[in-house]
């Protein structure tokens, strides 16, 4: 079966592709989850009382390390983060999470759906449940992130009620001074104007990543904060000392 994959792809995707190198690997083997780490092959395997996670050597397929799913799950799709591995099964809405160097199971977690495909980027954990949406995930519980849809129709949202919220404003009210605390508890005064114009100059720096993206081309971040700027540069005006 396996040298008839690169025929298949060859008719329908129009191009052809050509094995370089062949591994051992244990045929017995329901694969569901893959990762390659550090030299070595971890692997999540399904069918229901044959699950397994196991870790083994690419080129000489030894098997290193193996941990079986209890027999009343389908194993699925893998991921390796950081010292942890998770684990996901197939409608049981249940996966495990184990330790990396000694698979040691450290505990379970939930979710809704079918669980397929599991990957990351060092930073979040990404599902997929047999579906067109890509679920993120939090590495600290695997609890579900907001979906790029949910939170673009969020910030639309917000934007809506923004711009509700100043057509009711008229001049004077936008020019109105108002007396406040920062966080640190120095006082401020900023317009009602200027308070907006804060919260959208600030968004735009979050929802861009700007201070992040001048750090990856080693230049300084700017200073992100409208509020910070107006009272750093008028200070005597504004009700707080100079720095």
């Amino acid at each position: 079966m396996t040298l008839i994959w690169p025929l298949l792809f060859s008719f329908v995707l129009g191009y052809s592709v050509r094995i370089v190198h062949t591994y051992p690997h244990d045929r017995s083997s329901f694969t569901q989850g893959l990762e390659y780490h550090d030299g070595l092959l971890y692997e999540g395997t399904g069918l229901k009382g044959q699950s397994t996670l196991r870790v083994e050597r690419l080129e000489t397929g030894e098997l290193i390390r193996r941990v079986e799913v209890p027999a009343e799950f389908f194993g699925e799709g893998i991921t390796v983060f950081g010292n942890r591995i998770f684990q996901l099964t197939w409608q049981a809405h249940v996966g495990f999470v184990y330790g990396r160097s000694t698979f040691r199971p450290l505990g379970r977690f939930r979710y809704p759906g079918e669980g397929w495909g599991l990957t990351n980027d060092g930073k979040q954990v990404y599902m997929s449940d047999g579906s067109a949406q890509i679920r993120c995930l939090d590495p600290a519980n695997l609890s579900e992130l907001p979906a790029l849809e949910d939170l673009s129709a969020d910030i639309r949202t917000s934007d809506r009620d923004y711009i509700d919220y100043v057509a009711t404003l008229d001049r004077s009210q936008l020019a109105e001074q108002i007396d406040f605390a920062f966080t640190d508890g120095v006082p401020g005064r900023m317009s009602r104007e200027e308070m907006l114009m804060h919260v959208i100059t600030h968004g735009i720096g979050h929802r861009g990543q700007v201070s992040a993206l001048m750090l990856l081309n080693a230049l300084a971040p700017a200073k992100d904060g409208f509020t910070t700027y107006l009272h750093e540069a008028e200070a005597s005006v504004r009700r707080r000392a100079a720095a």
